[in-house]
Order: structure tokens, then sequence, then C-alpha cells
């Protein structure tokens, strides 16, 4: 557990109005009158509308006499002129509250796309933490991934294509008003988005609880969803509804720990990665994720022991370095299970491209929150170790 003691200064805020159920997007529209949403604007990708999803949304809102404008052109690792267009579409419309549908790119565009609909200038002058100095339009998220998280969240991950670079935008007028947690709307999930966005939920809660920002509330939280998540994850991406359920709830869960504890190493170099090679953030995150569990267990194994007490290891008689070792070799037979790349080669990172991966890694502020001390050479041989 963390050495903090009651005497140190912290805080932990949770905004975010959850509702939670199977059928929980019925309830989309009586959040959104209470609201005083009268036309939203629904942010969702091709993907999700195509596939039927947004559909459970739009009928309740429709039932009711709600109107809405639909911006469906988010991507994968949304760049800053995706947000440009869905503003464009929210002002022609004369929206006034967004409705994000999907995974992290859908309801972290709908933030940004809140930011420019209140704020001047460009999304990239909001870059950092506490530049967004008053609130944007209300917001409902739902969810349809279980792992990014960010429908409790109080950032947004975007790409600045000019610059290669993936950066986050932090502040407390981030977080939306309501999170619609419905397990129903990630029963479709294709199997190797849930693997992904699933590994992506652990790597929060084993990073937000390694962190040394971590708090005695968070640990309690992050512990329990990587147990959520480690008993769950397999049986979810077959289909299971329970074990989508258990989560989509871990997902949100992180999500409240890391708006505080921050992410560290494996985010710090997975968002890097995505700036300048566009790889899928959850799938970047699993094959860091084991290289940086090893690399920084060092500097607390005690903590790596807890992680592996909670993913089900047998660790008595064990070290707490031996112990904590089995938490690396419990991710490393849940990729194989899975069937994800555990290769940086395979999905399409240039080797070459590493010394200014390196650079912009070191940047981020994840790298300071990581358990061990990390340098630059640190990150070139975790790349090197991971290609």
């Amino acid at each position: 557990m963390s050495s903090m003691v009651l005497k140190d200064l912290y805080y932990f805020h949770i905004p975010t109005k959850l509702v939670i159920g199977c059928g929980a997007a019925s309830q989309v529209a009586t959040e959104a009158k209470e609201l005083s949403i009268l036309h939203p604007l629904i942010v969702t990708d091709p993907g999700v509308r195509n596939a039927g999803i947004v559909d459970k949304v739009l009928g309740p809102l429709s039932e009711v006499g709600l109107s809405y404008s639909i911006f469906d052109g988010v991507e994968p690792n949304p760049k800053v002129s995706t947000v440009v267009n869905g503003v464009e579409v929210y002002q022609k419309e004369q929206c006034d509250g967004l409705i994000s549908v999907g995974g992290g790119s859908p309801i972290d565009s709908a933030k940004a796309i809140g930011i420019l609909a209140t704020h001047t200038g460009s999304i990239m002058d909001y870059a950092g933490f506490g530049k967004v100095k008053s609130p944007i339009p209300p917001h409902i998220a739902v969810p349809t991934t279980y792992g990014t998280g960010t429908e409790v969240t109080n950032a947004s991950m975007i790409t600045d294509s000019d610059r290669s670079l993936k950066t986050g935008i932090s502040s407390r007028f981030l977080f939306p008003n309501v999170a619609v947690i419905d397990p129903e709307m990630a029963l479709s999930l294709p199997q190797s988005i849930g693997a992904s966005t699933g590994m992506d939920a652990l790597t929060h809660g084993i990073e937000s609880y390694v962190s040394i920002k971590a708090q005695p509330i968070t640990e309690g939280i992050s512990l329990h969803a990587i147990r959520l998540v480690s008993e769950n994850l397999t049986k979810a991406v077959a289909g299971d509804l329970e074990a989508i359920s258990y989560m989509i709830i871990a997902s949100a869960m992180t999500g409240f720990c890391f708006s505080y504890t921050r992410t560290a190493a494996v985010h710090g170099i997975a968002h890097t990665l995505g700036g300048h090679f566009d790889v899928p953030h959850g799938i970047a995150n699993a094959i860091l994720l084991p290289h940086v569990m090893e690399f920084s267990l060092e500097a607390c194994p005690e903590k790596y022991m807890e992680v592996a007490k909670a993913m089900g290891e047998k660790i008595e008689g064990l070290s707490p370095k031996e112990a904590a070792q089995r938490s690396v070799e419990f991710v490393n037979r849940l990729l194989r299970d899975l069937g994800l790349p555990t290769r940086l080669r395979d999905i399409g990172c240039d080797k070459k491209k590493f010394p200014q991966v390196v650079e912009d890694t070191m940047k981020t502020g994840n790298i300071l929150v990581n358990p061990r001390r990390v340098t630059g050479d640190d990150v070139l041989e975790l790349l090197t170790r991971a290609y």
C-alpha cells in the first residue's frame, strides 16, 4: 500500500452521475431532459452507427420528442481536424448538448468538441492541465467498450497530425455530467476490440495502483478493478453478458482512479506510439504492459505482489519480488489467451523512428508518476524489448 498518511492532503471527487444496468441506454432521454438538453449532438463513429448500436439511444430520444443531430466522423486516435469538423456540425445545427456513443475516441472527441463550442482558439491551445477555465456544454457519455474509462474522467486525448503527437487535455470541466453504463451496448463488440480495450482497462488499474500519486481510496478501487478484469476479460470477449457487466464497471472504476493518480510509463509510451504510427491504443498498451511491469516492479515489489494476488496468482511462500514477477507472468498468459499481438513490429511500428518516440515520450507527464524513475535510455530499451 502507499506510504501516504492522513496528515497528507489529497483530493478525490467523482462528479459524474452513473446510470448502470442492462437497458440503461433507454434512460438517456430522461437524463438529457434533466440537463435541459433540447437538441444534442450525437458523437459516434461509423462502426458503432452502422452496427445499429446508436439506435438504442436515438429511439428513446425520438419517443420523448427530442430532436438531435449526428456527427459520426470520429476515427481511432481522433485528430484535430475531426474535432473541428464536429464543432462545425454542433454550431450549424444549433446544438445545446452532447451525447457520445462509442469507445474512447467518440467520448474524447465529444469533450474536445465541447471545448471549442464554448471557448476560442485551437483545441491544442488547451493541451495540458487546467487550461479549460469554464464549463463546456452538458455531456452524456454512453460507452460501448470496456476499456478506456473516459466516460468518467477529466481528460480527452487528441492527435495533432502535424506534429505526430497524441496529446492529453485535462480539466475539471471535462468530466461528463452523466455516464450511462449499459453492458448490452458492448454485447456486439468484436472480439479483437473487446480484448484490446479490456487490456487498456487492466493497464489503467495497474498503473493507477502503482503510480506515485496513488492514494488510499484509489488503491482500493484499482485493486478491485484489477481483480474484476482478471476474472472476466476472457469470458467477456467470448460474449458472456455477466462478464461484460463486470468489465464495463471495472473500466469506469479505473477511470475514477487515473483521473487523480494519472497513468504511468506504459501510457506515456503508448500515447506517443499512437501519435507516430496511429496504432490502436489498447494494443500498444497490451504489448508494452509486461515489459514496463518487469522494469518497474523492483521499485515497489510489495505493490506488484498485491497485483498478482488480485489476479488470482498463488504467491504463498514467495518473496515479494518473486510474487511480483507472477503478475508479469499472468499478463503474458492473458495476452496469449486473447490472441493479441505481442510485438511492436507486428503492428506497423518503425524502429528507425524510436529516437523521436523516446524524445516525445519524455515530454509526457505520465513518465513522472512511474514508480521507478524512467530515463530516455530506459524508454529506448523498453521499446527495443517490445519490438
